[in-house]
């Protein structure tokens, strides 16, 4: 499943041989786009969550492959969900602290002349609000960034909490409201997470591969719980409406340095 080309498309392709592969589960298949996405994220600097072509789209479409093939057993990706959405997904999107530095980009410009139906310099900045970059200074604001940004948006909300059967799975460390359990994340100030918890009688939560697991601490009202592992999650049993479950751990800062392959052209 290697390739090289339109990054965008090849990901779209990808993520439609899957939703076949795992409707007729085609173990071959699966096997094949899990292969495509291995090569995909070697493109820029998937280690910082910098992925694709450096656009809102790439980003966003590389997270709903990433969280469906997560889904679907055919590998484990929350950590770089993990990465690409809090590095790259959120700053792509243009937000009110963007607006006086965007103004500045155009300070000393002329306006374009208006062109009805094509070029328009009505209220730019104020309309691009919400939407996703094309570029990494904002600069651009794409028509296929925009909707493909808001679904990265998505797959990351959705892959944050899944609920069956009374048991919650936390599987990002990302802020979210739901029926089941609420998760307030401290993250990336403090290594601090708290699960509020309303109908879970079980819990799974993934601890980050940079958190030293010897150093994490859980508490449930006051109380220590010991720590119990499944790969790289925590398991919590005895849960009941209304408890705080608390989980610390120290943060960690690294330099390293790494050799980053050359985008292909398109």
């Amino acid at each position: 499943a290697h390739w090289q080309g339109h990054f965008h498309g090849y990901i779209d392709t990808l993520r439609s041989i899957l939703e076949y592969a795992i409707a007729a589960n085609d173990a071959r298949l699966k096997g094949f786009v899990r292969d495509g996405y291995e090569w995909a994220r070697q493109a820029v600097f998937a280690r910082i969550g910098y992925v694709g072509d450096g656009q809102g789209c790439g980003c966003g479409r590389l997270i709903g492959l990433a969280v469906t093939l997560t889904y679907a057993g055919i590998g484990d990706y929350w950590e770089d969900v993990d990465q690409y959405i809090r590095n790259q997904g959120v700053e792509m999107q243009v937000t009110p602290e963007d607006k006086e530095y965007l103004w500045g980009l155009s300070e000393g410009k002329p306006a374009p002349p208006d062109q009805v139906d094509v070029v328009s310099a009505d209220r730019v900045i104020e309309r691009t609000m919400g939407g996703f970059a094309g570029h990494l200074d904002k600069g651009t604001v794409w028509i296929c960034c925009s909707p493909y940004g808001n679904m990265g948006f998505f797959y990351a909300w959705d892959g944050a909490l899944r609920y069956a059967d009374g048991t919650a799975h936390v599987n990002l460390l990302l802020n979210r409201a739901s029926p089941w359990m609420d998760i307030d994340s401290y993250l990336p100030y403090e290594g601090k997470v708290v699960l509020k918890n309303k109908t879970a009688r079980e819990a799974f939560v993934r601890i980050p591969l940079w958190v030293d697991r010897k150093a994490v601490r859980a508490t449930l009202g006051g109380k220590e719980l010991p720590s119990i592992w499944f790969g790289n999650y925590l398991r919590f049993e005895g849960l009941r409406p209304n408890d705080r479950l608390t989980i610390l751990f120290p943060m960690v800062e690294t330099t390293e340095k790494w050799t980053v392959p050359k985008l292909p052209a398109n």
